[in-house]
């Protein structure tokens, strides 16, 4: 009988270290979870910056296409988004990169 309750015993002890070990693991999911929303935080100031550096490159090449049309035709136009789903291509290249297509 005496080995049947230290068989009894150690599989309570068993159970005990499998309830541990299960405490351990939820709180390493908690730990993560803490850890995916800082950098979806993260992520969000990433894109929100991204947009505005990208409206600051869209508006100064605006700048720098109206100035240039000014200065090398003498043509005076103001250039803006005419829809707002929908970019158009003011500068009429297609397949050729931009660098390779100046103006007089």
């Amino acid at each position: 009988m005496n080995k049947f309750w230290e068989s009894q015993q150690k599989m309570w002890e068993n159970a005990n270290e499998l309830w541990e070990n299960v405490g351990k693991l939820w709180e390493e999911v908690k730990a993560l979870r803490e850890d995916q929303h800082r950098l979806w935080e993260e992520v969000r100031g990433v894109k929100t910056t991204v947009e505005r550096a990208t409206l600051s490159l869209k508006e100064e090449a605006r700048s720098f296409t109206t100035w240039r049309l000014e200065e090398a035709l003498g043509v005076e136009v103001v250039l803006d988004r005419v829809f707002d789903a929908l970019e158009i291509n003011v500068y009429g290249v297609t397949g050729i990169s931009a660098s390779s297509k100046r103006l007089p």
